[in-house]
């Protein structure tokens, strides 16, 4: 079965055209072959965000299972096995109804053009149609006013993490642009929850509550992070997880009477991988963090101005072509003593990596001493060699974290 689905799902990647066209009349026209299914759905939390959404998802998750929730949940990428992406009940979906369900949207579409993530987001929401669940967790693809997600119409609360610069072919090069695409999953009368954000930003979301008459509750006017201080600390490490546990508090306590108890479990369970984890302790410390755009840097370097004990911070870092590679070392750059570039396992599916000779020509630039390994094995080695007591910190790309997290399973699984 696990071959089966790997071909099935590669099938999806080359058969069905990739580049992304923002266009909802694919995707709908399709749900209507299907029965429409996003009309028969749980009630949903939908999430749209750059950066933030999964560990947003994941402590909701968490604190709606421990109040004794069924909880699905659709969120992405993921690291190993595409399995990730749809939970229910909260259980990873097993291959046998993933490889079924997808066949069937396959022979349904009928070769009608559309994208991987469309079809996916098609057989999410047959699944979750069927499946019975007190609440469906709905993460945004990309964007928002033309996700694939967004067809859904009346969600309990919409929530928007915090917003940068990401995807701008897709989603304008402002931040007003692009928090104007956010801004799209914020539905008429429904209650929206927005994460610490620039002013600009904030600007937009409040005029878009306030054109579609919907109660807005904004970080820093409405709620902040005192909301987490009855309670124990989340389970995920740094400051951005904070703001990410209470943002997943506040939206939960809008639509939801929690018990004090289901929070006090929830939070230190949440588990998110990849995400500022230290894999490592002792002498030579190693983290990973799934970091991939200017923002999630921004985020990353707040926790390596903590890193204070002494020891150099070397970095490992491999990213894919899409992404702003130039600002992100450069914001990276002043907290590093040293940079270790690699290419990132090749995959035609989710796009093309930076080559580590085009990054040492940016990391010239920055005045960071930098070299280049041919996987991330061999630039840990050369770390423990010279570098024997050091913090590392491997990011750039959440495809990394996944191939460092779990090396046997990625070269089987990676197409899954």
């Amino acid at each position: 079965m696990e071959n089966k689905l790997s071909d099935l799902l590669n099938m999806l990647y080359g058969f069905y055209f990739q580049e992304i066209d923002l266009n909802l009349n694919r995707l709908i026209y399709l749900l209507d072959k299907l029965g429409n299914p996003h009309k028969s759905l749980p009630p949903i939390l939908h999430v749209a965000g750059t950066n933030g959404k999964g560990s947003t998802v994941a402590f909701c998750r968490s604190i709606l299972e421990a109040e004794g929730c069924k909880v699905h949940a659709y969120t992405s990428p993921h690291l190993i096995q595409f399995n990730e992406r749809i939970r229910l009940n909260g259980k990873l979906i097993d291959d046998e109804l993933l490889y079924q369900t997808l066949k069937d949207i396959v022979q349904i579409n009928d070769s009608n053009p559309i994208t991987f993530f469309e079809a996916t987001t098609a057989a999410a929401f047959v699944l979750f149609s069927k499946i019975p669940a007190d609440v469906l967790l709905l993460e945004t693809g990309l964007g928002g006013r033309l996700d694939a997600t967004n067809v859904i119409e009346s969600p309990l609360v919409s929530i928007i993490t915090p917003i940068s610069l990401d995807h701008q072919e897709f989603l304008g090069n402002t931040l007003s642009k692009i928090a104007f695409e956010k801004s799209g999953i914020i539905k008429p009368n429904c209650p929206v929850v927005i994460s610490k954000q620039s002013p600009e930003v904030i600007e937009v979301l409040k005029k878009e509550a306030i054109l579609k008459e919907s109660p807005y509750y904004v970080y820093g006017n409405d709620w902040d992070l005192d909301i987490l201080a009855p309670y124990p600390p989340p389970n995920l490490k740094g400051d951005h997880q904070r703001m990410n546990a209470a943002t997943a508090l506040k939206a939960l306590s809008v639509c939801f009477n929690l018990k004090p108890e289901s929070i006090h479990k929830g939070l230190p369970s949440a588990e998110w991988p990849g995400r500022l984890q230290c894999i490592q302790e002792g002498a030579h410390e190693i983290w990973i963090d799934g970091a991939h755009n200017p923002g999630g840097a921004e985020t990353l370097t707040q926790e390596l101005k903590k890193w204070s004990s002494g020891k150099p911070i070397i970095g490992i870092l491999g990213m894919k072509e899409r992404k702003d590679a130039r600002q992100f070392i450069k914001i990276l750059a002043p907290y590093l003593n040293k940079v270790i570039f690699i290419p990132l396992r090749e995959n035609d599916k989710t796009g093309k990596s930076y080559s580590p000779d085009d990054l040492l020509v940016i990391s010239k630039e920055e005045n960071l001493k930098a070299s280049k390994a041919n996987n991330h094995q061999d630039a840990l080695a050369q770390i423990q060699n010279k570098y024997p007591q050091s913090l590392t910190i491997i990011t750039g790309s959440l495809f990394l974290m996944g191939e460092v997290l779990y090396p046997k399973c990625f070269k089987s699984r990676a197409g899954v």
